[in-house]
C-alpha cells in the first residue's frame, strides 16, 4: 500500500519534472538500492545491498581520485557566492530557508527569503526566484520575483510585466539586464507540463516580457531549464530528445546534445554539465543508472563524473519504514536519488550538485539525505559540503 501511494505521488511530481518520470515508474515499481561508482571522472560512493561486481557499502576511489564523504572541518575555498535553497517538510514553500556561502564552505549566512528555484544575479547582490508552493500543485498562477540578499527590495517581476499563468525557474543573463524563465498557461486543475512550458524573457525590471520559443502543445514538447550562453545572445534549454539552443528572436534552432533535465553551461560556454539516465538489468532485476556528465559543446569529449546505480529492494524496505507524512514528503524520491541540479563555479574549475551519497535505506527519509557536493575538476576530489537534515533542492553559483 505504501509503495502504491508513493508511486502515485511520484508520478504526479514527475509531470512537473519529466526527467523524473522514468525513474519514478521504474524504481518505485521495483524498489531501489543505490550504488555510487565512477568511470574515469571524480569519485565513487556506494551503499546498500550489493552483489556481483558492484562495490560493497562505504567508499571506493579509482586511481588518482579521492572522496571526502564527511564535511571537512576547515571547509573548502570556493570562488564567488554559492547559494543553496532548502526546505523542511510538507506545507512549506520550496526553499523556505537558504544558505549563502561566501568564499568558503565552513560558514554560511542565512537568506531571509522563501527561495524556490533561485538564481543569483551575476552583477548585483540580488536573487531571482519563483513562488511555487509544494502543497498547491497544480498551481494556477506563480510569479518570478527578485530581491536583495538581505530580503529587502522584493519585486514581483512577472506581475509587473503583466504576465499571468505559471512562471518559474528564472535565469539571469550574463550582463544582468534580462531574465529568462519557464512560462505556461494551464487551465484550472491542469498540470503546467500538459499545457506546455515555453521559454520567455523579460528585462530585469519586469518589463518587455515575450516568448522566445514557440507554443508547446504537450508534455513531450515542453521547454525547460533555460540557460544563457556567455555572450547572452542565445538560450539553451531542454526539449524533447535533449538540449537545444536558439537565438533570442526564436530563430536558428540548433540541437546540441542528448543530455537530460537540469544542466548548466560552463562560464566560457565550451562545456555542458548535465544528466544521463539509462535502463539496465542488475542481478536479474530492473535498474536505472543516472550519470552526472560533462560534454564539450562541439561533441568531442564526453566525461562521466559521477554515476549512481538504482536497484529495487532497498527502496521498498526504506518506504516501509516511513510514516504516511514522510511518504507524502517523498513524492519525488525516484527523481532525486542520484546526482541533480549541477552548477559550474564562476571559474569553471568546480561543479556543485545535489545527491544522497550514499543513500542509506535504513536511515532518515531520503529527502533528508540529499546533500550538497562539490567536484573539483583539477584535483579530482569530490567533497561533501553540507551535513544536516534539511531538504536541499536548488543551487546557484556566481
Amino acid at each position: 500500500m505504501r509503495l502504491t501511494n508513493l508511486l502515485s505521488l511520484s508520478l504526479q511530481n514527475a509531470r512537473r519534472h519529466p526527467l523524473r518520470s522514468l525513474l519514478a515508474a521504474l524504481s518505485v515499481a521495483a524498489g531501489i538500492a543505490v550504488l555510487m561508482t565512477i568511470t574515469p571522472g571524480c569519485a565513487s560512493v556506494s551503499a546498500g545491498t550489493t552483489t556481483g561486481r558492484e562495490p560493497p557499502g562505504g567508499t571506493a576511489s579509482p586511481r588518482g581520485l579521492s572522496v571526502t564523504a564527511k564535511v571537512p572541518s576547515g571547509g573548502l575555498q570556493i570562488p564567488g557566492l554559492l547559494l543553496v535553497s532548502r526546505t523542511r517538510g510538507t506545507g512549506e514553500k520550496t526553499g523556505t530557508t537558504a544558505l549563502l556561502f561566501r568564499g568558503r564552505t565552513d560558514r554560511a549566512d542565512s537568506v531571509p527569503l522563501p527561495l524556490a528555484d533561485p538564481d543569483l544575479s551575476p552583477v548585483s547582490r540580488e536573487v531571482a526566484y519563483d513562488d511555487v508552493v509544494r502543497t498547491d500543485w497544480p498551481p494556477s498562477s506563480t510569479h518570478i520575483w527578485k530581491a536583495k540578499l538581505d530580503g529587502s527590495g522584493k519585486a514581483n517581476l512577472t506581475a509587473r510585466a503583466g504576465v499571468g499563468g505559471v512562471n518559474c525557474v528564472p535565469r539571469w543573463s550574463p550582463d544582468g539586464t534580462m531574465i529568462a524563465f519557464q512560462h505556461a498557461e494551464p487551465k484550472a486543475g491542469q498540470e503546467p507540463c500538459r499545457a506546455g512550458f515555453r521559454i520567455w524573457v523579460m528585462d530585469a525590471k519586469g518589463a518587455a516580457a515575450r516568448p522566445v520559443t514557440q507554443e508547446a502543445a504537450d508534455t513531450g514538447k515542453s521547454h525547460r531549464w533555460p540557460c544563457w550562453t556567455p555572450e547572452g545572445t542565445r538560450l539553451f534549454y531542454h526539449s524533447r530528445g535533449g538540449l537545444v539552443s536558439v537565438r533570442l528572436d526564436g530563430r536558428d534552432l540548433r540541437p546540441e546534445t542528448t543530455l537530460e533535465g537540469d544542466f548548466d553551461l560552463s562560464p566560457d560556454g565550451t562545456r555542458i554539465v548535465g544528466l544521463r539516465t539509462m535502463r539496465e538489468r542488475v542481478d536479474g532485476r530492473n535498474a536505472t543508472r543516472r550519470q552526472l556528465v560533462v560534454v564539450d559543446v562541439d561533441g568531442r569529449r564526453d566525461e562521466v563524473l559521477v554515476q549512481q546505480l538504482v536497484k529495487a529492494a532497498d527502496l521498498g524496505a526504506h518506504v516501509e519504514r516511513m510514516t504516511d507524512r514522510e511518504i507524502a514528503e517523498a513524492s519525488d524520491i525516484a527523481g532525486t536519488l542520484g546526482p541533480s541540479r549541477p552548477r559550474w563555479s564562476p571559474d569553471g574549475k568546480q561543479i556543485a550538485f545535489l545527491a544522497a551519497l550514499p543513500f542509506d535505506p535504513e536511515g532518515p527519509p531520503y529527502r533528508q539525505q540529499v546533500q550538497v557536493w562539490i567536484c573539483d575538476l583539477t584535483t579530482k576530489k569530490l567533497t561533501r559540503v553540507t551535513d544536516d537534515r534539511h531538504e536541499h533542492n536548488w543551487i546557484s553559483w556566481r
